[in-house]
Order: structure tokens, then C-alpha cells, then sequence
């Protein structure tokens, strides 16, 4: 009984796969001739020099060779060899993330046993659609001032910085793009994110730019196993240890001295105050057992510090520090909570931590576990031009993040090669507040003058008491993912089977005026407590459990795709494949019955509790590449094809968020109760 079962599992593994397969490996392949003679049976060798670790492969009836799952970079080694002929050695070879570069030799008789021919030189990738790929070297001499690795993709023709953060693929918004990190979901898929990155809002980096070996950007992989997207991917693998133990550290450090503004009156400049930004980091990595076992290892701290802009008594700022003093004892009679309106300083931190073990099984298996860690947080406090939010009214942004990634490489015969990888993405959002109370959003505030309380007139914003949005705010994700790519080489073709799953478990803990809001036109109406509007939501406990309700959502995606890579000759490649996907819930919203029964819901067909429905998404890719030359230094490439990715999960968690059943609340806008008389009975409800 237990065999069947895992022989049912196997085959419903295998012929599942969602929408975000991709590739953390390269790969060889090539034609061995002699004059015009295929040959069969010759023994290709690749070393990877600075760990020793060794591929193997063996030319077919077609005299061809494909060796896969090989580590990027290098430099490599390459020895094709055959009894009774000269051996060729391709040397300083480095691969390419996600491509494979192709060696053809046209081996000589060495009846003298003369030696080997050793050629050196840089073999052409094999890729089919539009695609930048930066190596180690380019990493490292790429001019960066955030250390960010959008600040490498930017110099790809296909990638553009956006103002508001995060970059756009091929001209579309960032939320569909893909971003991975060993293959690992590394993207907000949630997509709260102006950046795009899982810790964004809290501008931390996704993972330390010295921790990181290549960076693919691609925006039309005709190769079926990339996918997940529908404006662009990002795809960046870190870095193993070798047989030589390396160590680096590095500091980057500005303050107020380095940087200030010119002012026009004065003609000097004008330095800033107590601003600084610090990043200290080190790498360190080796071999546990030489040729076998090697271990990396990365850390990176980061600190951002600088005053707000905008404060109470800035000069020329319309909140003065009698008006915010005021406001502040106002609010204090009513609530007991003595607010701050001092001039604070906005910090940022982030550590990232990143461990990653590799292990050479043997020759024809090897096996990679990487773990990492990213915690930071970044202070929400400051306020704008024409906006005042008190030094406790703010928040500050909290996320963490634990990462886990398997990787299994098997290469079965010269003909079956197997990818395995599991790993598990753990993300906690949430929001930090100074305490819990009602909230006073005063609009169109003017120059008050506390002695006389006599207001001007004017258009400005007034925030004090927990923030409308923070009050109950806070996101947990947990994203499973399992891949399997079977490839089968037959002859000139080269035919991959794969299966790529993904699980998400989400919680969203998101309920606007949790504590209570009294909305007042101008200060000298919330001196008098004369509200003119009162907003309270909260968490029907009869039906939840609780008051902070968090919003359930669990959701996967499944499919299968298989692909053939025809070798036409040493020329002309097709790529071709075909992939279904289908999005599916594992959980439903609540129905609001009583809305559903309506007339509106029967007119627009608006119905609580109906979900988006699960469609087939079908996706056909074809791809050509084609040398000019023989030497393959002129290329022509191209293709078409059809490509999905899933939509960002806050769009659609709302069906579950706002059925009307779990969240409740009330909305006075005349004869608003007094905020003084009634503070304690709605702030001891709402916590």
C-alpha cells in the first residue's frame, strides 16, 4: 500500500507544475567530429577549477555531448578526448546563469602522440530571447552607491529605474515581474511593495550584493522552464566555497560632512545635520573537505540615519511649536497620552545573513543548502509640506525573513540528468506603534493662534493618535516551494520534463481605524471638540474569536510543461515546448448572505463569497538561434510565445478581507459624539 501511494505521488509530482520554474544551474553541450565523421564514444571532462569539482559525458551515435547542472562561473577546464586523437582543452572558461554554452571540436589523428591542442577563448551562449546576464567581474566593478542588485540589472537595456522605487522590465509595472534568489521566491508577491523585494519597504536590500556569484535579467526566455511573469524576471545565484578558503570584509560610510545644499541667498552650502549611512560587511568561505565539501558564508549590516525635513517650528513651516503644543495638550486632557512634536530622525537598518553548504556526492551527484536571514525595520514618522503627524502618530515598518533552499543534481546515464529543489520562504511583516488610541485627522488647518483661538484659513493636515492604517497591521507569508526537471538527451534533442509547485499560506491583519478616527475641519474645531466625522472598524468577535482578526488566504499553483531543444546542426537550434497552469484556493471567502440576496448583487452580479475561478492557462514557445559563422560569432535569434504570471495576491485577498462578515464598521457623519465624553468607552472597545 505504502509503494503505491509513493508511486502515485511521484507521478502526480511529475505532472505538476505552476508558473515559476527556473534555473539556478548552466550547462555544456557541443558536436565531436573528426573531418567529416561523427564520433562516438568520446569522453568529455569539465573541471571547475578553483573547487576541482568534475562533470562528465560521453558523445552519442549523433556525436554529440550535453552535460547539465554545472555550477556558474568558473573558470573552467574542458579536456574532449578519444583513443588514437589529439585531446582539445578549452581553458578560462566561465558559464553563464541559465544558458549553455556550446564547444564543438573537430578532433586530429595524433598517430606521433604528439600531445593535446589546448584552445582558449569564450564558447557563445545559448540563449534564444532577450536576456542580459552579469557575471562576477561585472558585478563587482559595477559603480553601485545603494549596493543593490537593481543597480546591476539597470544596465540592462531591458530594465529602467522608477522614481517611486523598483524598476520596470520591458516597460511594465513591477509587480509582474519575478525575482529569485537560488531559484527561490524573493518578490513581494503580496505586492505591497513599491520596489518589488521581500523587505522593500523597510529599504533593505534582498540579499548582500558581495554574497551574489551571477545576475540573469530576462524578459522573453523562450526556454518553457522560466516563467512566473509577465513583465520581466531577475534571477541571481550566490556563491559556493572552493578549495581555497577566501575571506573579505568592507565598510561604506557617509555623514552630514559629505553631503549638504546650496544656498541661493548666501551663495555657500549648507551642511545637513546628523546624517549618516554605514554598511559593514565580510564573506567568508572554504572547503570543509577538499574537492568535496565546501561552505560560504556572508553577513552584511546596514544603517541609514537623517533628520526630518519637516518639523514643528522649522522655518517657514506652517505647524509652529506653540501650535503643535497646543494640539499636543489638547489631545493629552483628553486621552492622558503625552505626545512628542521634537524634531526626530528617521533611521533605517537591515542585517543579512546568508550560509550555504555544497557537496560533490560524486561525479554524477551533487548537493547545495543555503539558508537565509533578513531582518530590518525603517521608521515612519516624518511629514510632509503641507501634512503634520506628531512624533508618536507615526510607526515603524517591521520585516523578517528566513529562507530555505535544497538542491539535488543527478545525472543518471550520459542520457537522463534529474534537478531537484525544495525550500520554504518564511516572511513577517508588521507594524511597530508607540501605544493604542483614537486617532484626530484635522483638514484644512491653518495658522492658529493658541492665546486668542482664532484659526486662518488654510489647506493643511493634522495627524495625532495611532495611525489610521497601523492600528492593526501585520502580514505573514509562508511560501513552499518543490521543483523537479527531468532531461532526456536523444540524439540531437535534447527533451526536458519538469514540475514546479508552489504553496502559499498568507494571514493579513489590516483593519483601518482599528482604534477610532474623529475626522475635524480645521484646528480650532478639534480645540472645541466639534468632530464632523467619526470612523470605527473593528472585528465581529461573535464569529472570529477575536478583535485581531487576520484574513486567512491560502492559495497554490500547479501545472506541467515539457520542452525539446533540437540541435538541428551545429548551426541551427529550435527550442520548443508547451505548458498548462492552472491558480487554484484551498480556502473560500465568507458569503454575506443578506448582500447576495439584494438587488444590487442580483443586477451587477456582485456576489460575497465567490472566489476567482481556476483557468487552464495555456502557453506555447517557440525559439530560434542561428549562427552566421562557423567560428559563431554572428547570431541570429528570436522566437515567439505566451507568458503567464500570477497577479499580485493583495488584489485578490479582498474577496476574502472584505466580505462585510469578519469586519464591521460605523460611520457617523452628523451629530459625531464628543470625542472628550466618549474617548474611554470606544478606546477600551476598540483594543
Amino acid at each position: 500500500m505504502q509503494k503505491r501511494l509513493f508511486f502515485l505521488f511521484a507521478i502526480v509530482m511529475f505532472l505538476t507544475s505552476p508558473l515559476m520554474a527556473q534555473v539556478t544551474t548552466s550547462g555544456i553541450n557541443g558536436k565531436v567530429v573528426a573531418g567529416s565523421e561523427e564520433v562516438i564514444g568520446a569522453t568529455v571532462v569539465a573541471v571547475h577549477t578553483p573547487s576541482g569539482t568534475r562533470y562528465n559525458g560521453i558523445t552519442n551515435e549523433k556525436g554529440r555531448y550535453s552535460i547539465q547542472g554545472m555550477r556558474v562561473g568558473g573558470p573552467y577546464t574542458i579536456t574532449i578526448s578519444y583513443v588514437g586523437y589529439k585531446d582539445e582543452v578549452f581553458e578560462n572558461i566561465n558559464l553563464v546563469l541559465g544558458e549553455t554554452s556550446v564547444f564543438n571540436a573537430d578532433m586530429k589523428e595524433d598517430a606521433k602522440l604528439l600531445g593535446e591542442v589546448t584552445v582558449t577563448g569564450k564558447a557563445g551562449v545559448g540563449t534564444t530571447g532577450a536576456s542580459t546576464q552579469f557575471s562576477k567581474a561585472q558585478i563587482d566593478n559595477t559603480p553601485t552607491v545603494n549596493r543593490n542588485i537593481y543597480d546591476v540589472a539597470t544596465l540592462s537595456p531591458l530594465v529602467k529605474a522608477n522614481k517611486k522605487g523598483g524598476i520596470t522590465i520591458a516597460g511594465t509595472n513591477n509587480r509582474y515581474n519575478s525575482f529569485q534568489i537560488d531559484g527561490m521566491v524573493s518578490n513581494d508577491v503580496f505586492g505591497l511593495s513599491s520596489g518589488g523585494t521581500i523587505g522593500d519597504q523597510t529599504n533593505a536590500n534582498p540579499i548582500a550584493l558581495d554574497a551574489v556569484e551571477q545576475i540573469q535579467v530576462v524578459a522573453s526566455p523562450f526556454d518553457i522552464r522560466q516563467s512566473g511573469f509577465t513583465g520581466g524576471a531577475i534571477n541571481a545565484i550566490t556563491k559556493s566555497g572552493t578549495n581555497d578558503f577566501k575571506a573579505s570584509a568592507y565598510t561604506y560610510y557617509t555623514n552630514e560632512n559629505l553631503y549638504g545644499q546650496w544656498n541661493q541667498n548666501t551663495g555657500l552650502k549648507e551642511k545637513y545635520q546628523n546624517e549618516s549611512t554605514k554598511t559593514f560587511g565580510a564573506t567568508f568561505g572554504g572547503p570543509i573537505l577538499k574537492d568535496k565539501l565546501f561552505f560560504f558564508a556572508s553577513a552584511e549590516y546596514k544603517k541609514n540615519i537623517y533628520p526630518a525635513t519637516y518639523y514643528a517650528g522649522a522655518p517657514g513651516y506652517f505647524m509652529t511649536t506653540d501650535m503643535a503644543k497646543a494640539i499636543a495638550d489638547q489631545y493629552e486632557a483628553i486621552t492622558g497620552i503625552k505626545e512628542s512634536y521634537h524634531r526626530p530622525d528617521i533611521t533605517s537598518a537591515a542585517l543579512s545573513l546568508m550560509a550555504r553548504i555544497d557537496w560533490n556526492i560524486n561525479t554524477n551527484t551533487k548537493f547545495s543548502l543555503r539558508y537565509q536571514f533578513n531582518d530590518s525595520h525603517k521608521d515612519e514618522f516624518s511629514s510632509s509640506y503641507n501634512t503634520y503627524n506628531f512624533m508618536n502618530s507615526g510607526y515603524i515598518r517591521n520585516n523578517n525573513m528566513h529562507s530555505f533552499v535544497a538542491e539535488l543534481n543527478s545525472h543518471f546515464s550520459r542520457s537522463l540528468y534529474n534537478e531537484l529543489r525544495a525550500g520554504l520562504t518564511i516572511v513577517r511583516d508588521h507594524r511597530k506603534i508607540p501605544y493604542r488610541a483614537a486617532s484626530a485627522y484635522i483638514r484644512k488647518a491653518g495658522a492658529y493662534d493658541p492665546v486668542t483661538g482664532t484659526e486662518a484659513a488654510g489647506d493643511n493636515t493634522v495627524n495625532i493618535g495611532t495611525e489610521y492604517s497601523s492600528g492593526l497591521n501585520s502580514l505573514d507569508q509562508n511560501i513552499w516551494v518543490l521543483e523537479d526537471n527531468l532531461s532526456w538527451y536523444l540524439g540531437n534533442h535534447n527533451i526536458t520534463f519538469g514540475t514546479h509547485n508552489e504553496l502559499y499560506d498568507m494571514k493579513n491583519a489590516f483593519t483601518q481605524a482599528f482604534t477610532g478616527q474623529y475626522s475635524y475641519n480645521g484646528i480650532k474645531a478639534f480645540m472645541t471638540d466639534k468632530a464632523n466625522q467619526f470612523a470605527w472598524n473593528y472585528a465581529d468577535e461573535t464569529i472570529t474569536g477575536t478583535k485581531e482578526w487576520k484574513t486567512p488566504f491560502r492559495s497554490g499553483q500547479v501545472g506541467f510543461y515539457v520542452q525539446d531543444k533540437w540541435d538541428i546542426n551545429t548551426l541551427l537550434q529550435l527550442t520548443y515546448g508547451v505548458r498548462f497552469d492552472i491558480p487554484f484556493y484551498l480556502n473560500s471567502p465568507s458569503t454575506n448572505d443578506q448582500f447576495n440576496a439584494s438587488e444590487f448583487s442580483t443586477k451587477y452580479d456582485a456576489v460575497v463569497g465567490r472566489k476567482p475561478k481556476s483557468v487552464v492557462m495555456f502557453s506555447p514557445r517557440l525559439g530560434f538561434r542561428w549562427y552566421a559563422n562557423k567560428t559563431h560569432k554572428t547570431m541570429l535569434r528570436g522566437g515567439l510565445g505566451i507568458f503567464n504570471g500570477r497577479a499580485p495576491f493583495v488584489w485578490l485577498e479582498n474577496a476574502w478581507a472584505n466580505t462585510g462578515i469578519e469586519q464591521k464598521g460605523i460611520l457617523i457623519r452628523n451629530n459625531v459624539p464628543s470625542f472628550t465624553t466618549t474617548y474611554k468607552k470606544r478606546c477600551t472597545s476598540s483594543r
